[in-house]
Order: C-alpha cells, then structure tokens, then sequence
C-alpha cells in the first residue's frame, strides 16, 4: 500500500470574513481590488484585497464563517460587493 504523505485536505485553505466584518476592514484599511470570480460548478465568490496588505480575503457565509459564500447569480455577487464597498457605481472587467 502506498503511505499517505498529504495532510488530508483537498482544497487550500482561504481567508474568510462575514460581511460586517469585512465592511468595517475596508473602510478602515481601504479597499484595493473587489473582484467576482466564477468556478467550475458556475458559482460566483466574491473577494476583496485591501491596501494594506496582500492577502485576498473572501466573502463568507452567516452560518458557516469560515467557507466563502457562493452566489448562484451575478447579480446578487454586484449587490454584495456594492454593500461591501458602499458604492454605487462599479466598473465591469471581464477576462
């Protein structure tokens, strides 16, 4: 038999924060990038990266803070990302 040599996980572990929490980073640290991305399973998640560091930190879920939260609908991700941020207006780029 070959000898488990991985620690068990299967995906890599992401920086999560609930959306009061990360309201309050952003207007203390300032906000960098917000970007929407969508995964294999046609899934939005949503992350911010702030001034003050490097780090991406996700948009997580009320009952489950540490699994970011998954948005079936563009739409609902914009609307998220607008109450994050307080703004109104957001510039679209797509990749």
């Amino acid at each position: 038999m070959k000898k488990k040599t991985g620690s068990g996980y299967s995906k890599m572990p992401v920086s999560c924060m609930q959306e009061v929490v990360l309201r309050h980073l952003v207007q203390v640290a300032g906000l960098h990038e917000m970007t929407i991305s969508r995964n294999k399973n046609n899934e939005w998640h949503l992350s911010v990266t702030v001034k003050s560091g490097p780090h991406v930190l996700y948009l997580s879920t009320r009952r489950a803070p540490r699994v970011p939260r998954a948005f079936t609908r563009l739409e609902a991700a914009l609307a998220a990302g607008q109450r994050v941020c307080a703004t109104r207006q957001v510039t679209l780029v797509l990749r």
